[in-house]
């Protein structure tokens, strides 16, 4: 079932898949073909999940370390992750089937989505969506799919925020924002550069407001700004 859907049905795209399993060992096992592959069980990315839902950092590494992360495809690992969660999303709307070809592990979803709130779950769907633009540009996957792993465990929601804390209460640490200092521009209609600073400021994402930082302003012309990115 791997090999033909990682093939989509091309028969000699298979038959050229199983060779090179085969090379690997004596006997096609489930665990050479997803070795071929460079992907990883549905297990390991349900333990995954389970990781990004405790916020777990430290766990989220070590586990890719076991995964000899660098070996696998990133692609693959994004399109299970975003499968899972989207699995979860739909059990917790109460449906029965669920999308992804996860079947088989309809119990170990139920147990994994009864450890996550909705809010939350379709919170890290957006967050996924949101990135999909740059990941399909970058050439440095491991990378960015390391950094969208940590968002996701750091990601807090209003309701988790605003929530008292059970325990004696302890001064949060302060959340740290990269803040993009408007460049010193020569009067530039009625600052719209510093206005257009605070609102890139204020949707507190750490990789835009890395990418806003090398930017400069030109001026106005024809009633619209003039930014170029620097480098």
């Amino acid at each position: 079932r791997l090999v033909v859907h990682e093939c989509e049905g091309a028969i000699r795209d298979a038959i050229n898949m199983l060779e090179r399993v085969r090379f690997l060992g004596t006997t096609i096992t489930r665990e050479l073909v997803l070795q071929t592959l460079g992907r990883v069980s549905e297990e390991q990315i349900f333990a995954l999940v389970e990781l990004l839902l405790e916020a777990n950092v430290p766990g989220v590494f070590a586990h890719l370390t076991a995964l000899s992360f660098e070996s696998l495809r990133p692609g693959a690992l994004w399109d299970m992750l975003v499968q899972t969660i989207r699995a979860l999303v739909w059990i917790k709307y109460g449906v029965v089937a669920n999308p992804g070809g996860f079947e088989a592990h309809q119990e170990a979803l139920e147990a994994l989505a009864k450890k996550s709130s909705l809010p939350r779950l379709n919170a890290m769907l957006q967050l996924l969506w949101s990135h999909e633009p740059l990941w399909l540009q970058t050439d440095k996957k491991h990378a960015f799919f390391e950094m969208v792993l940590v968002q996701l465990c750091e990601l807090k929601l209003p309701a988790e925020a605003s929530k008292p804390a059970k325990t004696a209460p302890v001064a949060p640490a302060p959340v740290q924002r990269a803040v993009v200092p408007p460049p010193a521009v020569e009067s530039v209609s009625n600052s719209a550069w510093g206005q257009l600073c605070e609102k890139i400021n204020g949707l507190n994402d750490l990789l835009l407001s890395s990418i806003w930082q090398q930017a400069e302003c030109l001026g106005v012309e024809d009633k619209k700004l003039q930014i170029r990115l620097r480098g």
